[in-house]
């Protein structure tokens, strides 16, 4: 039994590099998911290697509201909820239109939850920002900061861990991934 076994989650800059590992690493640990970016052939790929009963692909550029509404449509069509949002590739412009596109399918299962995966510490004050925001909606938003020289493990079993619902009452917080030992 996996720690994300059942859940929906939508990966966003996902086709490659860590977006790519964590969505991996979320299908290995039972979830199904969505596979966002702008990099097609990559993308469809990763889904196609994962399998298509528990992941799929989808163009999306965040700067898009159209592209928004499109994984909005297929999380409701598919899942009916979004249990889970990471997000490897948006700035703070994106982040409000993936919001305003999914915070409904994110309340919807009851306990979802947020994970942006950041390069920097300056996605931290967004993070806090939109964590109190959404807290009354029972949803979790936390970030990840990835070391320069950070191995995977630690990244990918960080963010499964934020995911999933051992996580439940944590929001609002940074959290550096240091280099696996």
């Amino acid at each position: 039994m996996g720690h994300l076994d059942g859940k929906a989650i939508l990966l966003i800059g996902a086709a490659a590099g860590d977006g790519e590992a964590i969505a991996r690493g979320c299908v290995a640990e039972g979830a199904e998911v969505l596979i966002a970016d702008v990099r097609d052939a990559a993308g469809t790929r990763v889904a196609s290697e994962l399998g298509k009963h528990v992941a799929a692909y989808l163009h999306l550029d965040a700067a898009q509201p159209s592209d928004w509404e499109l994984a909005a449509a297929y999380c409701a069509s598919q899942w009916g909820r979004l249990d889970g949002l990471v997000s490897c590739a948006i700035g703070q412009p994106g982040v409000q239109l993936a919001l305003d596109a999914l915070v409904d399918l994110l309340e919807a299962p009851g306990a979802a939850s947020v994970v942006n995966v950041a390069p920097s510490e300056d996605a931290g004050e967004l993070t806090r920002i939109v964590a109190a925001e959404l807290a009354p909606r029972a949803i979790r938003v936390n970030a990840v900061f990835p070391h320069e020289d950070e191995g995977e493990r630690g990244l990918i079993a960080t963010t499964i861990y934020l995911l999933s619902d051992a996580a439940a009452g944590r929001t609002g917080e940074e959290i550096a991934v240091t280099p696996d030992a």
